[in-house]
C-alpha cells in the first residue's frame, strides 16, 4: 500500500497550527516519533560543549562571547544580565549553534523567573530538540520540561504552557503518559484548544490507534475547516486503515488549503500512488 510520512518528527509548539517543517520521502511508513536514548546514555556536558565550539570561532567573536558571559556572571543589574543572556543567544544563533542559543534563553530564564521567559526557553529547547544528536536531545528535552513546568507553576491556569508540557513529557520522558493525561485535562476543559486536540490525534497516529485518530482530526477540521495539518494527518490515518479513497480525498482537501506550495509536488505523487497501487 502506498504511503506517506515526514522525515522528521513535525515540530509542535507553541508556534504549531501555523509553522509546520514538513519534509516529505515517498514510501517511508507511519509517522513515527523519536525515540528518546536511554537514560544510561553518556550525559551532555554543555559548559564543555560551548568551550569547545568557542574556540573554533574568530578572536572577535570569541571575546564577545567572553564579554557577554562575564557581564552575566558579575553583573548585579538585573537588566545588564537579561541584555548579556540575550546578545549570548543571538551570538551563538548567528554562529549556527541553536543548541547554545536555546541554553542562554534557559540560563535567562532561571535569572528573570518570569513564567513568559520560561516558556520562551522551553519552547526554544523543544523546536531544537528535533535536529540534533540523541543526548543532545535528551539535554534539551528535559530543559524544555523544567522550563514549562517553571512556567506552569507560575501561571497554572495557562492552557497554552500545560499543554505544551504534556507535549515535552510524551515525546521527552520516561512517562510519557503524564504528558497523555496533562493534554487530556486541557481537552477536558476545553475541547475547542486545537493544539492539544492536534497533538493527541499525532500521538494516537504514532502508537497505531488510527480509528482514534480520524476521530480527533475529524473533530479539529470540524472545528477548524481549513487546518491543513489536521487534513494531512488525517489521511496518513486513513492510508493507514486501508482506506485509500478517503485518503485521497483527505490530502485533496489538504491542498485546497495548504499555504506552503512547496510540498504540492509530493502529496500529488503520493495521491498519484494511492491511485495506481
Amino acid at each position: 500500500m502506498a504511503n506517506f510520512t515526514s522525515k522528521h518528527w513535525i515540530a509542535i509548539g507553541l508556534a504549531l497550527l501555523t509553522t509546520v517543517l514538513l519534509f516529505f520521502a515517498p514510501k517511508m511508513g507511519k509517522l513515527k516519533k523519536p525515540e528518546m536514548p536511554k537514560a544510561s546514555m553518556q550525559t551532555f556536558d554543555v559548559d564543555k560543549f560551548a568551550d569547545s565550539v568557542r574556540t573554533k570561532l574568530d578572536t572577535k567573536t570569541q571575546a564577545l562571547i567572553l564579554s557577554q558571559q562575564q557581564i552575566i556572571s558579575s553583573s548585579s543589574d538585573i537588566n545588564a544580565k537579561q541584555n548579556a543572556f540575550d546578545s549570548l543567544s543571538s551570538i551563538w544563533q548567528i554562529n549556527k549553534m541553536p543548541l547554545l542559543a536555546a541554553y542562554a534563553k534557559v540560563q535567562k530564564a532561571k535569572a528573570i523567573a518570569s513564567d513568559k521567559v520560561f516558556a520562551e526557553a522551553g519552547q526554544a529547547c523543544y523546536m531544537t530538540s528535533r535536529f540534533v544528536s540523541p543526548n543532545q536531545q535528551m539535554f534539551l528535552m528535559t530543559n524544555a520540561i523544567e522550563c514549562f513546568n517553571s512556567a506552569l507553576n507560575s501561571d497554572t491556569a495557562n492552557v497554552n504552557y500545560k499543554t505544551s508540557l504534556g507535549i515535552c513529557y510524551v515525546e521527552g520522558s520516561q512517562d510519557p503518559m503524564k504528558g497523555i493525561m496533562l493534554l487530556r485535562s486541557v481537552v477536558a476543559a476545553d475541547s475547542t484548544n486545537l493544539k492539544a486536540q492536534l497533538s493527541l490525534g499525532m500521538f494516537a497516529l504514532q502508537s497505531g490507534q488510527n480509528d482514534k485518530a480520524v476521530k480527533r482530526f475529524k473533530s479539529i477540521i470540524a472545528m477548524e475547516p481549513t487546518n491543513a495539518e489536521a487534513y494531512l494527518f488525517l489521511a496518513q490515518a486513513y492510508s493507514t486503515l486501508g482506506n485509500k479513497p478517503l485518503a485521497i480525498e483527505s490530502l485533496q482537501k489538504f491542498k485546497t488549503v495548504n499555504t506552503d506550495k512547496t510540498v504540492e509536488q509530493e502529496i500529488d505523487k503520493y495521491i498519484n500512488d494511492l491511485k495506481t497501487n
